[in-house]
């Protein structure tokens, strides 16, 4: 079997709470199709720690919104620092033109298309039109959900 040139994966999902665990079916098929790769989840700040837990995330990178976009300065000097990076993959599961254009500066040569959805479908299945866009075919489900170990200890507070 010939390896991959995915070697690293940008998933960009910044908000919103629900949204962001509606990729996680998404998260799961990216890691089972590229178990060797380095895959980054862009997330906003007041979501890190909910990805924190999760084994199929290398690196998170937080996303300050005042910070990377209030100021074209900040912007540009945010996209190029993701273009040192040097991915292979950017997905951008946010699905809106300002992420398009961030996905499009990574330099990343395989990449999800922002779409315009002509028929309402569920989160997760619109998570996955977006991952056909990049080339990938998702095609069942996979639910996961992970926690910390102080998430245990305050779930067995209350039990």
């Amino acid at each position: 079997m010939a390896e991959s040139p995915i070697k690293k994966i940008l998933i960009i999902k910044t908000s919103a709470l629900g949204d962001i665990v509606r990729t996680f079916p998404a998260i799961v098929f990216v890691r089972k199709k590229f178990p060797h790769a380095h895959i980054a989840f862009m997330v906003a700040e007041p979501f890190v720690e909910l990805l924190e837990p999760c084994p199929h995330i290398d690196e998170i990178i937080p996303y300050k919104k005042r910070r990377n976009l209030e100021d074209v300065t900040g912007f540009l000097r945010f996209a190029m620092s993701l273009r040192r990076r040097g991915f292979d993959m950017a997905l951008n599961l946010q699905n809106t033109r300002r992420f398009d254009w961030l996905a499009r500066v990574t330099g990343a040569p395989f990449r999800s298309e922002m779409i315009e959805f002509e028929r309402p479908m569920d989160g997760v299945e619109g998570v996955f039109e977006i991952l056909r866009t990049a080339g990938l075919d998702p095609q069942r489900r996979i639910y996961e959900f992970w926690f910390s170990p102080d998430d245990h200890l305050f779930a067995q507070h209350f039990l």
